[in-house]
């Protein structure tokens, strides 16, 4: 017969924030510690009004305006042609128009080494011996790998 299971000696999702207050503390300081830090408020976070009420997600037009209208020590990024007018959004992309992931080259150094390697450990993650952990640093270079050219 199973056994029954114990209830929790304490709730979760209390929605009271974590505290670190029982390190160090002798026996039964840790109720005394806990008061004392709910006692003291909590600072607002820099640059927020404190007796402001949360809000929603700003709207976008609103930030795009703003973001527009405000000067940029850039020079205004926003409000300048682009640098590549033949280039389309998609570059780089694996889909749509434009050069695929291929132009982007590795992302790491090491990938372009270790794809001179990949047929011998392919060989080796494919013999009936091989570990579990030959195989997936198999599995792990061949989705690392971008395709080849």
């Amino acid at each position: 017969m199973p056994r029954k299971k114990k209830p929790p000696t304490e709730p979760y999702n209390t929605g009271r924030a974590l505290t670190a207050v029982s390190g160090g503390r002798g026996y039964g300081e840790r109720q005394a510690s806990e008061q004392a830090l709910q006692e003291v408020p909590l600072s607002p976070r820099p640059g927020a009004d404190p007796q402001a009420a949360p809000q929603g997600p700003p709207d976008f037009a609103a930030v795009l305006a703003a973001a527009q209208a405000s000067p940029s020590p850039n020079g205004g990024l926003l409000n300048q042609p682009t640098a590549r007018p033949d280039e389309p959004i998609t570059a780089g992309l694996s889909t749509g128009p434009g050069p695929g992931p291929e132009i982007l080259g590795p992302s790491d150094p090491d990938l372009a080494t270790l794809r001179a390697y990949l047929p011998m450990l392919e060989l080796a993650a494919n013999q009936p011996g091989a570990s579990v952990s030959t195989r997936n640093l198999v599995r792990r270079l061949r989705g690392a790998m971008p395709p080849a050219l």
